[in-house]
């Protein structure tokens, strides 16, 4: 129904497929979107993936995870997740109000690593949303997102979300905390992990960036 291409945007679905995502989305507070990439841009970026190298890197106090170093891949992933179309569908779905940009990385979680996520809510520097894309071609154990509201133990959702390309969209609140369990057996999970933001655009805070560099000149 919603689909990201190497060219931008495509939706196939309805008004009535909208509001039905709005109901779900209001209710579970997420929703997933399948195949959220299209076919020929997926199998491009999984090759990437394939041949890159990740690193180690801890979110203080929260987790640790290795990050992929590949960075115009991880760049196009959010080139291609910065359309204005695609954000205006991801607005009318969730009524965040509007999306400024998306900032994503792509990680991985294995079982042998002492990986690992504690609950947090990422409700902080203007963070509307999260959007997970599964990014491993084979099917992984454990993995899956747990939600609850703060200062609760009963956990809300339990989602496995490992169809490949397939999107998950969550809502940042401090009212609901989030976390990954750990991966369980031999295939690590692979996945684009980002926000939703408010504020300044992907384009414009692209633009201003290439007008503040070129302002700096070249130290010789």
């Amino acid at each position: 129904m919603i689909q990201l291409t190497r060219t931008g945007v495509v939706f196939s679905g309805s008004e009535s497929d909208l509001n039905q995502l709005r109901s779900e989305f209001d209710r579970d507070h997420y929703v997933t979107l399948p195949k959220l990439f299209e076919s020929e841009l997926l199998q491009m970026v999984l090759k990437r993936i394939e041949s890159s190298s990740f690193a180690p890197f801890e979110h203080t106090g929260i987790g640790l995870e290795f990050c992929m170093e590949d960075q115009p891949t991880i760049s196009l992933l959010n080139f291609v997740a910065n359309v204005p179309d695609f954000h205006r569908l991801i607005e009318r779905i969730t009524g965040c109000g509007r999306i400024g940009e998306y900032s994503g990385r792509v990680y991985r979680m294995t079982s042998c690593d002492g990986h690992y996520d504690h609950w947090h809510d990422d409700s902080n520097d203007g963070r509307m949303l999260t959007m997970s894309v599964n990014l491993t071609p084979e099917l992984f154990q454990g993995g899956a997102l747990q939600m609850r509201r703060c200062g609760t133990e009963e956990i809300l959702h339990e989602i496995r979300n490992t169809g490949l390309g397939d999107a998950l969209l969550f809502r940042i609140s401090p009212e609901f905390e989030h976390r990954v369990q750990g991966v369980i057996g031999e295939v690590p999970k692979t996945a684009l992990a980002g926000w939703f933001i408010s504020g300044k655009t992907f384009h414009q805070a692209a633009r201003e960036h290439v007008n503040h560099s070129s302002t700096r000149g070249i130290a010789v």
